[in-house]
C-alpha cells in the first residue's frame, strides 16, 4: 500500500466510525426507552437496530477482506486488516446482544398477549435483561468507534498502534463464539414454556481501549 494512501483509509475509518455513532444514538438504550411513547410493544426499534449494527459489521469484514488481499503486504495493509477484523469481531457481538433483546421483547409481548398472567412475572426479569443487553450493546459500539479512530490516528502518524496480544486473542478464542450463542438461542426458543428462563449470556461487556468518542 502506497504511503500516500494512509490519508485516504484514515478518513474512511472516520467516516465509518462517525456513521456508527450516529447510527447508535438512533438505537433505544433501555427496556423504557424501547417501550415508550404510550407503545405498549417496540420490538420493530430493537430489530431495526440489529439490522443497522449488521450492517456496519458486513462493511467492516469486507473492509478486512479487501486489505487482506493487498499482494504487498505492507505492515500498513495488515495493520488495517487486523483492525476491521478486530472491528468486525466487536460488531458480531454487539448484534447478538441486540439480537437477545429482540428475542426477549418478543416473548415477553407473545405472552402478554397469550398469557398475560404468565407475563406478569417475567415482567422485571424482562426489563433488566434487555436492560443489560442494550448496555452491552452500546459499551461495545464504543469501544468499535474508538478502534476506528485509534487506527485512523495511526494511519496519519498521531498515535502508536500497539502489536496484537496473541497471548489475549488465543484466551478469548476459548470463550464460547457466536455459533453456541446461537445455538442456545435456538435452543431457547424451542422450549414449551410462554416465556424461557432468562439467562445471561456468558461474555461480560468490553470496555473501550481508548479515551475517543463521538459526541452524540
Amino acid at each position: 500500500m502506497l504511503d500516500d494512501d494512509a490519508h485516504h483509509y484514515a478518513a474512511r475509518l472516520k467516516s465509518a466510525a462517525t456513521e456508527l455513532a450516529r447510527a447508535s444514538a438512533r438505537h433505544p438504550y433501555s427496556f423504557s426507552n424501547a417501550y415508550s411513547n404510550g407503545r405498549e410493544v417496540a420490538v420493530c426499534d430493537l430489530a431495526e437496530a440489529v439490522e443497522r449494527v449488521e450492517f456496519h459489521h458486513r462493511a467492516a469484514i469486507s473492509e478486512a477482506g479487501f486489505h487482506s488481499q493487498d499482494p504487498r503486504s505492507s505492515a500498513r495493509s495488515s495493520v488495517l486488516a487486523r483492525e476491521w477484523s478486530s472491528t468486525g469481531s466487536v460488531l458480531a457481538r454487539v448484534s447478538l446482544d441486540l439480537t437477545r433483546a429482540v428475542e426477549v421483547s418478543s416473548h415477553l409481548a407473545d405472552a402478554r398477549v397469550r398469557a398475560p398472567e404468565t407475563a406478569s412475572t417475567f415482567e422485571k426479569q424482562a426489563a433488566a435483561e434487555v436492560d443489560r443487553l442494550l448496555a452491552n450493546a452500546r459499551t461495545g459500539i464504543d469501544r468499535a468507534v474508538d478502534m476506528m479512530f485509534y487506527s485512523a490516528d495511526y494511519l496519519t502518524g498521531e498515535r502508536p498502534l500497539p502489536a496484537p496480544d496473541l497471548a489475549n486473542l488465543f484466551a478469548t478464542t476459548r470463550e464460547p463464539g457466536p455459533a453456541s450463542e446461537r445455538e442456545r438461542a435456538a435452543l431457547s426458543r424451542s422450549g414449551s414454556s410462554a416465556f424461557p428462563a432468562l439467562s445471561p449470556t456468558p461474555h461480560a461487556p468490553t470496555t473501550a481501549p481508548t479515551a475517543r468518542r463521538v459526541q452524540r
